[in-house]
């Protein structure tokens, strides 16, 4: 039957890969396939003889499966034509942009972001104790070199409808890890994720496919309106309950894992890249502060200098920031929200400019933040405040 397939129906989905015996995040495959050991490390967690499927909900998907093909180069004693062409390689890549749920498929995709997971308890990401909910810390660790570098391996879904039944597919993603994710909070309005893979293989399905775990409803998603933007000494520990709160009219968290490229990793004798290793890792914040006063203008360009005649400072501005977003509803039968919350102990600052007067407009100047090693501390660290469960991949 011919007619016109929408997106609605699609689906985009994920998992950590564990072994049987959850010691570690597994990679599936090497040089004699990729699909070797998928039903020992397919994601599974404690009950690895079924797939776990994390279902989240996307405003868009541009996930799949990429493909190396070429035409030959052009031969002495040949013709003006090609006259041939190969097929170099494969792997996955691409991501999504979604409006995230704070609840089970957020947790997994922090995890494979940041590379550790740890619970806090029964407690709000401030710490503050709270019945019948748990929190967890997603930090990027600075502890080892080993830890500094480790991420978890994850595997990535997605459904394609069809026309009609029967028509429909999937591309499943292997040995995928989380290349990068932004997080954009506006003026007020609702949070959006969009995190981006990277994996040794892509395979399809156009039959028997998988169950997936129902995809989280919309009451955990956080909102710009309740929370706040902080700023406070460097290395100050979280949370910055002495910070001074500033008016934000829009931030961006840019979370890089600068992995090695399949390009790279390609070795004599294999399809698919080796491997994904973390080379460097960044975060970079971006922020919109409405003008009050001139007084973080001038600790950035001036060392907070004061007078008739500031001098610009080489000394450099670097404060810990902090990032809050909660929940309209509350968890469960508790009057807790659910929350996100964003650390970084060591952030170096810089002003895009002037602030610029323009007649019938308000004042208001781009801050860029680079999150620096700090002396203690984790590099950068992402919090949750969500429902008292316990999740696959947790020991």
């Amino acid at each position: 039957m011919s007619g016109t397939v929408t997106a609605m129906t699609g689906r985009l989905g994920w998992g950590i890969q564990w072994d049987t015996g959850l010691a570690a995040s597994q990679k599936c495959g090497d040089k004699s396939g990729v699909s070797t050991n998928w039903d020992l490390y397919k994601p599974g967690g404690t009950n690895n003889s079924l797939e776990y499927w994390h279902q989240h909900k996307a405003l868009a998907v541009d996930f799949g499966i990429v493909e190396a093909q070429a035409v030959s180069d052009p031969e002495v004693g040949g013709t003006p034509y090609p006259t041939g062409a190969y097929k170099s390689g494969e792997w996955v890549a691409g991501g999504g942009t979604i409006q995230p749920r704070l609840k089970t498929a957020f947790a997994a995709l922090l995890y494979g972001l940041t590379g550790y997971a740890s619970s806090m308890g029964a407690v709000d990401v401030e710490g503050s104790a709270v019945a019948s909910v748990k929190s967890w810390q997603f930090p990027m660790r600075r502890d080892t070199a080993a830890n500094s570098v480790d991420l978890p391996w994850m595997a990535v879904r997605k459904y394609i409808p069809g026309a009609d039944t029967g028509e429909d597919m999937e591309e499943l993603g292997q040995d995928c890890r989380v290349a990068a994710m932004r997080l954009a909070i506006p003026q007020n309005g609702v949070i959006v994720a969009t995190p981006a893979w990277v994996g040794r293989k892509g395979t399809m399905a156009d039959t028997s496919f998988a169950a997936w775990q129902a995809a989280d409803d919309f009451t955990s998603v956080p909102i710009s309106t309740k929370g706040h933007i902080k700023l406070h000494t460097e290395d100050s520990a979280p949370p910055l309950s002495l910070g001074t709160e500033y008016p934000a009219l829009g931030c961006t968290i840019d979370i890089t894992n600068g992995v090695t490229t399949p390009a790279q990793e390609m070795i004599i004798g294999d399809y698919h890249p080796d491997d994904f290793a973390v080379l460097n890792r960044s975060v970079v914040i971006t922020w919109v502060y409405k003008w009050q006063d001139d007084a973080l203008y001038r600790q950035i360009l001036a060392n907070a200098g004061t007078g008739a005649s500031i001098a610009w400072s080489p000394i450099s501005y670097k404060s810990s920031f902090e990032l809050l977003v909660e929940t309209p509803n509350v968890i469960g039968a508790t009057s807790q929200a659910y929350q996100l919350y964003c650390y970084a102990p060591s952030v170096l600052w810089m002003s895009q400019g002037s602030p610029r007067l323009a007649g019938g407009g308000m004042l208001a100047i781009n801050l860029v933040g680079t999150v620096l090693e700090p002396d203690v501390h984790n590099y950068f660290e992402i919090r949750m405040c969500s429902d008292s469960v316990t999740h696959q991949w947790e020991a």
